[in-house]
């Protein structure tokens, strides 16, 4: 065989496998959050595509279905569902159960029902369909539908396999891709958006971090947020003399190390304070760590928000939360304690650059 007929054949090789591969396809351009019971906060829960596509469902406060609506971005075909949400006490008009979920879709099946309803009609037709998140409780559902609300005749024999069904008000046609239990919790989720728990160092001037370790609760080295420092390693120097040249400045070098104990007691401390602390609306929380001289603290502390008003606190007759004056606000005390200090660098740490 010559060599341009064996390169023909391979070419040829290649076409034919490059037809088989999937090709991208986005389903939907639209998405809907809402609920079945009542009103709900959905804060965050997002649907990834066997591409690598993400479409939000994060539309805050929804009450009734389809809920929310919002152009967001494409979604071809899911094949995973996370994300989180809060079902509000209608009496209060607070926060009251929450809810999350981290789950894989069936995406073979789920492209099955999509192109099962995307052929379904007579008569009507349209580019793109919504995908609408569902919840009631700590269920969580997603449709496809295509928003047929007229002619929906459908052709002859295009369900058979009866996916094609109503949506929860019997409105349009529907395929269900999702329906899962999400896990319940009294209190938010530590590093959700409800209870950031945002990594923090606090400092005396002329000072810098020079190693930090903070291990959480999962095993995982803690970036920019923190369940709970079960294990602590902090490195860090000060100028003491900020009044010379930066190129003569000398060191004062402090080293830290804690395993936190007792971390359920630790955590009722907070959700104490959450729960007790304040009148308002609890926003961003932070773990920081104190930093100043060789006295260290960490503490656990909320941003607490009311309209046209400052919050007001409730004092703890338990001590369970305190005003903390190193960064004017209550929380909670973890820990306090002592650095080593030395004059010069420890031993494995950095110097300073």
């Amino acid at each position: 065989m010559s060599k341009s007929v064996s390169l023909l054949f391979v070419c040829l090789m290649l076409i034919g496998c490059s037809d088989e591969q999937e090709v991208y396809k986005t389903h939907a351009r639209l998405a809907n959050a809402g609920s079945l019971d009542g009103p709900y906060g959905i804060i965050d829960v997002y649907a990834t595509d066997t591409f690598g596509g993400r479409m939000g469902f994060g539309f805050g406060a929804v009450n009734g279905f389809p809920g929310a609506s919002a152009a967001a971005g494409g979604l071809g075909v899911p094949n995973f569902i996370e994300g989180h949400w809060v079902k509000e006490d209608p009496t209060t008009r607070r926060d009251s159960v929450y809810f999350r979920i981290s789950s894989p879709i069936d995406s073979e099946l789920a492209k099955k029902k999509i192109e099962t309803l995307e052929n379904y009609y007579e008569n009507y037709s349209t580019r793109w369909g919504t995908m609408q998140f569902a919840v009631d409780g700590p269920k969580a559902m997603l449709f496809f539908t295509l928003n047929c609300f007229d002619d929906c005749t459908p052709r002859k024999n295009a369900d058979p396999n009866g996916w094609v069904i109503k949506d929860p008000l019997s409105l349009t046609d529907v395929v269900l891709l999702f329906d899962g239990l999400g896990e319940t919790s009294p209190s938010p989720y530590p590093k959700s958006r409800l209870d950031t728990r945002f990594l923090y160092y606090e400092l005396a001037e002329y000072s810098g971090i020079d190693f930090s370790k903070i291990r959480d609760v999962d095993g995982q080295i803690a970036e920019s947020a923190v369940e709970m420092p079960v294990y602590s390693k902090v490195a860090w120097s000060e100028a003491i003399n900020p009044e010379d040249d930066l190129k003569a400045w000398k060191y004062r070098y402090y080293k830290f190390e804690h395993s936190m104990d007792d971390l359920d007691a630790q955590e009722a401390k907070i959700q104490a304070y959450r729960q007790g602390a304040f009148d308002g609306y609890l926003k961003q929380t932070y773990m920081q760590f104190l930093l100043e001289g060789d006295n260290v603290k960490i503490t656990y502390s909320v941003s607490c928000y009311l309209p046209m008003t400052q919050c007001t606190v409730t004092e703890d007759p338990q001590k369970r939360w305190e005003y903390i004056p190193e960064i004017d606000r209550y929380g909670v005390v973890l820990f306090s304690g002592k650095a080593d200090m030395s004059d010069k660098p420890f031993d494995g740490i950095p110097a300073p650059q």
